[in-house]
C-alpha cells in the first residue's frame, strides 16, 4: 500500500511527503477512528511519527484539507489537458499531443 501511495501521490506539503497524510489517515480509521480535530493527539501516539519522520502536530484536519485539494486541482488540471488533446510524457518531459486513432 505504501508504495501505491507513494507513485500516485508526489511531492511534499509542510515539510511531510503529501502520501504519509493518506497513510496516516488510513492506519487511523483501521485502527481506532479518531475524528479529524484528534488526528495529532492520536497520531503522537504512535510510532508513526518516528517511522516515518514527521512532526504529529502538522497533522491537522486544516493541513489534511490542503493535501487533498493539492491532489484533486492536479487530478483536474491533468484531466482538462488530456481532454484538450494535451499529455506530458513525464520520463522524457515532451509533450506530445494524442489524435484520435
Amino acid at each position: 500500500m505504501t508504495e501505491a501511495l507513494k507513485t500516485h501521490i508526489v511531492g511534499e506539503r509542510y515539510g511531510m511527503p503529501r502520501w504519509v497524510f493518506f497513510l496516516v489517515t488510513i492506519l487511523n480509521r483501521l485502527e481506532s477512528a479518531a475524528s479529524k480535530n484528534q488526528m495529532p493527539r492520536w497520531t503522537a501516539k504512535t510510532i508513526l511519527p518516528n517511522l516515518l519522520g514527521f512532526n504529529p502536530r502538522k497533522f491537522t484536519s486544516k493541513n489534511f484539507l490542503y493535501v487533498t485539494d493539492d491532489i484533486i486541482s492536479e487530478k483536474e488540471q491533468g484531466k482538462r489537458r488530456r481532454q484538450q488533446g494535451m499529455l506530458t510524457d513525464h520520463k522524457e518531459g515532451n509533450p506530445s499531443v494524442l489524435r484520435p486513432g
